[in-house]
């Protein structure tokens, strides 16, 4: 025979399974058994996600903390009292604990209803940033992302504001335009054009005006 004959015989010989005998009953029931031990143990994780999902909700039910809560639209002055209550600590701890937090955040910033707004929605992102899976990445979003830009937003509405200059209390800004809606809505309807303002929207433009000088200047 070939010299190289003899080589691929040989190579052959390595790679052809070195037991080709079929598996008997017992080692097919013993790899069976290991088959439904793995999916046991997955449907095990599969529980306990489920578990977590559920005690995440039912908190999300019962915990007023867990609620969605917007300053803007609060109407009951007890929830409003808990919803500061539960901010002042929060900002101590990891607002204010950096300094362009402790910077921008003046003695009035109750006075103002887009700050208290703005910082509530950032101790909330703060909390969903530090569970679960995935926290660090999210914790790192949460500090570099969302709490500059929030520090940067509260210097925008607050600039060197203080208490004395809420001494006038300040009336909200109301949106202009209940009497431009018909006018404007036939118009550009039929021609896809807007009309010229009315004396109706002039003089809401005027009250606006009005209402925006009144406000304590930043």
């Amino acid at each position: 025979m070939p010299e190289h004959q003899d080589h691929q015989d040989h190579q052959d010989h390595q790679h052809r399974p070195e037991d080709s005998t079929p598996l008997t009953l017992e080692e097919k029931v013993d790899l069976l058994a290991a088959a439904l031990d793995a999916t046991r143990h997955e449907l095990e994780v599969a529980q306990a996600q489920v578990r977590e999902l559920s005690d995440d909700i039912t908190r999300l039910l019962t915990n007023p903390d867990f609620e969605p809560q917007s300053w803007l639209e609060v109407e009951d002055a007890e929830q409003a009292k808990q919803m500061l209550e539960d901010l002042l600590p929060w900002l101590d701890t990891f607002f204010l604990r950096f300094p362009d937090g402790a910077d921008v955040l003046r003695e009035c910033w109750m006075h103002h209803p887009e700050v208290v707004e703005v910082l509530l929605a950032l101790k909330a992102a703060h909390r969903d940033a530090m569970r679960g899976r995935g926290w660090g990445t999210q914790a790192m979003t949460w500090l570099w992302v969302y709490r500059t830009q929030t520090v940067e937003g509260i210097r925008n509405f607050m600039g060197a504001c203080d208490l004395s200059r809420h001494e006038t209390p300040a009336q909200p800004v109301k949106a202009v335009g209940a009497s431009a809606i018909e006018h404007i809505a036939e118009q550009w309807v039929s021609t896809r054009s807007t009309p010229a303002p009315t004396a109706g929207e002039q003089a809401e433009a005027r009250e606006l005006r009005a209402r925006i000088l009144s406000c304590p200047p930043s």
